[in-house]
């Protein structure tokens, strides 16, 4: 397929993922200390402060969208290592500090960031934020989900996995 062609997809898939990370961690931002959701779930009172590694799912929905449904997994977290990879309905976007480079993957091919000429680090730093958000406000998370409204968008935050396994395969553009 021509690359050119795909560039206007994953420019829209990059602003999509965009807009679900920093409208979660605005949403948790505004949450207060920590303070779980209803619902069940195992936790050992230690939140999500000092995890290594991340997995959880989102629940977005917008009146003009729907249900916008994603996946966050982040392993090697606070260290230059870290990657971070987000499956956003049909796309997936996945960033890796070691490696300095991102990819979406969107109309069936993976094309990388420095082929659609973005700037790494400006994504790098968009993402590091929104999980450093997440430790902050889920620090007094036990278990369970986190559920609530903010600004005209609904979302649920559950299956919330601390410290889990994330094999090398989910990070690669495979």
């Amino acid at each position: 397929m021509n690359q050119k062609g795909i560039a206007p997809l994953a420019i829209v898939a990059i602003i999509v993922v965009a807009a679900v990370v920093v409208g979660v961690g605005v949403f948790l931002a505004t949450r207060g200390e920590g303070v779980p959701g209803e619902g069940e779930g195992e936790g050992e009172g230690e939140g999500i402060a000092g995890a290594s590694s991340l997995d959880y799912k989102v629940d977005m929905t917008a009146p003009e969208m729907g249900t916008i449904t994603s996946r966050f997994r982040a392993r090697n977290i606070g260290t230059a290592n870290m990657d971070i990879r987000a499956d956003i309905d049909t796309m997936v976007y996945i960033l890796s500090g070691s490696q300095r480079e991102g990819w979406v993957y969107v109309a069936g091919q993976w094309v990388s960031f420095s082929d659609m000429g973005y700037n790494f680090d400006e994504q790098w730093n968009q993402y590091v934020g929104s999980l450093e958000q997440y430790e902050g406000y889920l620090s007094g998370w036990t278990g369970g989900e986190w559920s609530g409204t903010f600004g005209g968008y609904t979302y649920r935050i559950y299956d919330i996995d601390v410290n889990p396994s994330l094999p090398d395969s989910l990070f690669r553009p495979d």
